[in-house]
This record gives C-alpha cells, structure tokens and sequence, in this order.
C-alpha cells in the first residue's frame, strides 16, 4: 500500500497540472472573448 504512494502522488501532480493547463487557457479564451467587445 505504502510503495504506491509516489505514483499516486506523481499521478496527483500530473493531473493538477492539467488543471491548471486547462485554467490558463479558459483564461486566455475569456480575456480574448472580452477584447472583441
């Protein structure tokens, strides 16, 4: 149980940055939606 624990948390990691890939470019998506009006 314990030896799965670093791939858990490399898994946790890479999913967090996906997230956060996915946020910042919803961000970039919106502020460019709110420059053309």
């Amino acid at each position: 149980m314990i030896r799965g624990v670093p791939t858990d948390i490399a898994e946790m990691k890479n999913e967090l940055e996906n997230i956060e890939d996915f946020i910042h470019q919803a961000d970039k998506m919106a502020d460019a939606e709110g420059d053309n009006t």
